[in-house]
């Protein structure tokens, strides 16, 4: 069961201290490079983890996705 809640958007933006075209700017804004790379990162690191039969700790992966050609820190694939 799909639940929907009502929201005075009016009073959450001025709660928040951002005016409503603000918000329906983000609202409606495109997802960014980074976040895009990021999804295909984390799917990378899934099939390295699923490939290596859950052995790879964060290390190996990191290895394995320069490997592959991706360049990331320990932090980036969140």
């Amino acid at each position: 069961m799909k639940v929907e809640l009502q929201v005075d958007t009016h009073l959450i933006c001025q709660e928040m201290g951002v005016s409503r075209s603000g918000y329906y700017s983000w609202l409606n804004r495109p997802e960014s490079n980074q976040k895009t790379e990021n999804k295909m990162l984390i799917e990378k690191v899934k099939e390295i983890h699923k490939e290596s039969k859950g052995t790879y700790g964060l290390l190996r992966v990191l290895m394995s996705l320069k490997d592959l050609g991706h360049s990331c820190g320990m932090l980036r694939p969140r």
